[in-house]
């Protein structure tokens, strides 16, 4: 079939598969739950870290907007 939207050979980085189409149902599942976890990650860090100072600029703004 060849190279179907520039996909065919770049995914060499998934078990030495040629396209993404190639991987198996375990391989498939294995790169959802690398994302999945990397989601989870993404989550935390934003709830843990950027949801206070989020939270206090957000306290700022509406102290200024309501004096």
């Amino acid at each position: 079939m060849g190279n179907i939207g520039g996909v065919s050979g770049h995914g060499e980085h998934w078990a030495g598969q040629s396209s993404v189409f190639e991987l198996t149902p375990l391989e498939l599942l294995q790169v959802r739950q690398e994302v999945q976890t990397n989601n989870r990650a993404v989550a935390e860090l934003m709830r843990d870290e950027l949801e206070p100072a989020y939270q206090a600029k957000w306290n700022e703004y509406q102290l200024a907007l309501f004096r």
